[in-house]
Order: structure tokens, then C-alpha cells, then sequence
């Protein structure tokens, strides 16, 4: 899941005060770096990447699609921001009906106590919130489980 803007930001409506903002800065720009992947988390040749143009990972996107496709039932998150993307996208899964899971560790904010309110406070009531080293350990269970 990746978040990028074409070139004169076609997609960005002036009205939105956090993409105004983006589109004046000049970032997020398709293939300039702040909108690439890490080296370390490059997509494989096989998995989807979704571009995303707004701060939910669902509004706009086809990530509904593939995981109805995909006939999924549990949605693991990590990423930036805890504020942004992780919270819209906490709310839009739990109105779908999906198992959440959010790594705590693996997600950022400006605000560190926002971080923790959020992932001790909020996401609990709608996610099970877990650090990574737990999610590799039931990954590493259900592989000898199976």
C-alpha cells in the first residue's frame, strides 16, 4: 500500500486541508522519494500494490476488492500514521466485519502519546493490538501447528 500523487495533483481537491498541504510542499509525487518503498519492504513480483490517494487505505482504493477476493476475514496493519491511516482504516475494517490486528511497533506518529492512546485506549475496543515479535511467533506456531 503505497500513497502518491501524479504530477500537478490532479487528485487533490483544495477544499482538503492536509492534501492542500502536500500539493503546496511539492511531495508525495509518483516515483520521487517520500513516495516510494523502502528498499527493505519492495513489493514482490506477485503482490498487488495498492495506490492510495487519500489518508483511509479503503476510500478510493481497490483494497476492498482484493480482499473480498482474496476472501480474507483478518487484516493485519503496521505503517505511518497511527492518527491517520491506521485509525481510518481500524474504522472502515471494523464496519466490514474484519478481524484486526494492529502492530504496535510497527506503527508511527508525530505524536507519541496519541500513539499510545490510541493503541492502548482506542484500538482495543475494535483490534487486537500486538507487537511484531508476537505476530512472528503465531506465524512460526501456525507453521509448525500445520
Amino acid at each position: 500500500l503505497g500513497g502518491c500523487f501524479r504530477q500537478g495533483y490532479p487528485e487533490v481537491n483544495m477544499n482538503n486541508k492536509l492534501y492542500r498541504g502536500i500539493r503546496e510542499a511539492g511531495v508525495l509525487l509518483d516515483g520521487t522519494i517520500g513516495a516510494q518503498f523502502e528498499d527493505q519492504l519492495q513489493p514482490l513480483a506477485h503482490e498487488p500494490v495498492i495506490v492510495k490517494k487519500r489518508v483511509s487505505a479503503h476510500y478510493g482504493t481497490e483494497l476492498p476488492l482484493l480482499l473480498k477476493a482474496l476472501h480474507a476475514s483478518e487484516v493485519i496493519l503496521a505503517g505511518v500514521s497511527t492518527s491517520g491511516v491506521i485509525l481510518s482504516t481500524v474504522r472502515w475494517l471494523a464496519d466490514a466485519d474484519y478481524f484486526i490486528t494492529v502492530v504496535q511497533d510497527c506503527c508511527g506518529d508525530r505524536d507519541v502519546e496519541v500513539h499510545n492512546t490510541l493503541c492502548s485506549k482506542v484500538f482495543p475496543r475494535q483490534a487486537t493490538v500486538v507487537t511484531l515479535e508476537q505476530v512472528i511467533e503465531s506465524f512460526d506456531s501456525s507453521s509448525v501447528d500445520s
